[in-house]
């Protein structure tokens, strides 16, 4: 294994910055149709439909931007997706053309509220397509005086000439059934080098292949969904999410944000747990909701806040985001306040206040 770094002669990173510098390795044109109710088996139509650019590291740094905070989206984009963006779209975006194809996610969204989500698999990027993204991103956390490097979305895998037969994925770590991801620990080790506060944001059933007590990270963001993938089995109450959580931090996170939709939001660190109670909310659509939960998180630390407050603006932006059509959250009075005020929970809460919506 190689620590990635990009030329040394721009190495002067500390870490200590004030923009936030997303990775999305699977962007994806997000084609949205709004319809009256989903009828499975029937003809469906639309109201209208919609394309935009998407990802979750998008539409952290779109959030970001939208309040005013520095943040730049490194993306693999193919040439013919990025021609058709606009100068609005293309707003904080650090396009890399790998000459991958960009994939299309279909979201279909009822008048009550419901969404429904039909994903493409990520294509998978040999090792010189992943080293040239990676490098992108160091770069551009160099070039923009970052505090933060955070993956989000779902990790592709190694291309197949590219694939390991060892059956050595990380000489130190345990054999995992997602052994065939990209690697990111060289990522994470070359961050780390030069100060840099480090997020994931992946999906449940990766977020336990990527961790390692060696070289951990500061946050990871799941949804209850999803730490209940990674850690194997469901979560009852409110005490099962802490503890399952806290097995995160054990294989390499410093700290949890874990999103409960309505139910807020739990921020677990090794000197304990806090709860931020959910706010409640008329609900549209619930894409993006927990993209907007993490950049509230990201803001509030840029501005120096204590993480149990920087989880109350994770809470309230999140909050915001079910109340608007679209992956992108729009700034509005609720979302530059701090209402609500979080505390201790030793006793265990019923299974029904669980709910994952981002």
């Amino acid at each position: 294994m190689s620590v990635v770094r990009p030329d040394a002669a721009a190495w002067t990173g500390t870490g200590a910055g004030r923009s936030v510098v997303t990775l999305t390795p699977a962007p994806a044109v997000d084609r949205t149709y709004s319809i009256a109710s989903l009828r499975p088996g029937a003809v469906n139509r639309a109201a209208s439909v919609t394309e935009t650019l998407g990802g979750n590291g998008v539409n952290v740094t779109r959030a970001l931007l939208a309040h005013g905070a520095a943040s730049h989206a490194v993306v693999p984009l193919a040439a013919d997706v990025l021609a058709g963006l606009d100068d609005t779209e293309r707003a904080g975006l650090r396009p890399v053309d790998l000459g991958v194809r960009t994939r299309v996610n279909t979201v279909v969204t009822a008048h009550d509220g419901t969404t429904t989500n039909v994903n493409e698999a990520p294509a998978p990027l040999t090792r010189a397509q992943w080293t040239a993204l990676t490098v992108a991103a160091l770069r551009t956390t160099l070039e923009t005086d970052a505090r933060w490097l955070v993956v989000t979305g779902c990790l592709p895998a190694r291309a197949d000439d590219d694939q390991r037969t060892d059956g050595d994925h990380r000489a130190h770590g345990d054999h995992r059934a997602d052994g065939d991801l990209v690697d990111v620990l060289p990522l994470v080790l070359a961050a780390r080098t030069i100060g840099l506060s480090v997020a994931f944001d992946v999906p449940g059933h990766q977020l336990t292949a990527v961790l390692d007590p060696l070289a951990p990270v500061d946050l990871v963001k799941p949804n209850v969904d999803e730490l209940a993938q990674a850690v194997g089995h469901p979560l009852a109450t409110v005490d099962d999410v802490v503890r399952a959580a806290r097995g995160l931090l054990a294989r390499g996170a410093r700290r949890a944000l874990v999103t409960m939709g309505e139910a807020g939001a739990l921020l677990v660190d090794a000197h304990g747990h806090t709860l931020v109670p959910g706010i409640a909310a008329a609900c549209v659509d619930t894409t993006g909701a927990g993209d907007a939960a993490l950049a509230g998180y990201l803001a509030a630390d840029v501005d120096g806040v204590a993480p149990a407050v920087a989880a109350r603006r994770a809470v309230r932006w999140g909050s915001a985001a079910v109340a608007q059509r679209g992956a992108t959250l729009r700034a509005t009075p609720a979302t530059r306040a701090i209402r609500p005020t979080p505390h201790r929970h030793d006793t265990a809460e019923p299974a029904d206040t669980l709910v994952a919506a981002g």
